[in-house]
């Protein structure tokens, strides 16, 4: 009975850690794109598809009872939103109007509708499945770093997928929920993969500037010399 109430506890002390992280993914993202008024280098497709994943969520939790979860999507699809309207706002060929205004709205009530009313089964691949909402990021950022070009990417937003990823997944091991556990795994592996390679890029960024100031230096020293 100790050991089930302990379980239980730290199962909720993750949840609630890893619903902080998790509502804070967005959060510097958006803040970045409405700040720098840009999203070069950010995947509309990706943060589309993260909205359809808290309405999926949204459905699954309201069906198992899970209230942690089912809040904790509820706010982090508002986080999203806001940020997709930034996208939308400055980057159109990356989050045209019609997927926004018409395509979001209908999706993510039928995939509510999915997560409620769908064999328990069904949802549970599809929760894990749709993780791979990350990869549209993923061959970005690798375009990104093979190309040399700048990026709006926050780190930060990337830092938070991966703890709250981490908590999620020992809230879904205490609470012996599969679903939750595999697509944590998920997320997790895939928001590294996100961290290496806009950290590389960024490194590749900084090679290419030194090494165009190098020429510059040197022909400033033989002019002096001479």
């Amino acid at each position: 009975m100790i050991a089930g109430d302990l379980a239980a506890a730290l199962a909720t002390a993750f949840g609630l850690i890893g619903s902080f992280f998790t509502l804070s993914v967005a959060a510097p993202q958006a803040i970045k794109v409405w700040r720098d008024r840009a999203s070069v280098g950010v995947s509309g497709a990706t943060w589309w598809l993260f909205c359809m994943l808290a309405c999926l969520w949204i459905g699954y939790t309201i069906r198992v009872e899970n209230m942690l979860v089912l809040w904790c999507n509820a706010l982090s699809l508002a986080v999203n939103w806001a940020l997709i309207l930034g996208i939308h706002r400055f980057d159109r060929a990356s989050m045209p109007g019609l997927a926004l205004w018409a395509g979001m709205p209908a999706c993510g009530v039928a995939t509510v509708a999915l997560g409620y009313f769908a064999p328990v089964a069904l949802v549970s691949v599809l929760l894990v499945a749709i993780t791979f909402i990350r990869v549209p990021q993923i061959r970005r950022s690798v375009r990104t770093w093979r190309e040399v070009t700048p990026s709006e990417v926050s780190r930060l937003t990337w830092w938070a997928g991966l703890i709250s990823g981490l908590c999620w997944e020992f809230h879904g091991i205490l609470r012996q929920d599969l679903t939750i556990m595999l697509a944590s795994l998920s997320g997790t592996i895939m928001s590294a993969a996100v961290l290496a390679l806009e950290y590389s890029a960024a490194r590749r960024r900084g090679r290419v500037a030194v090494a165009e100031t190098l020429p510059a230096k040197q022909t400033h020293g033989r002019n002096r010399a001479w």
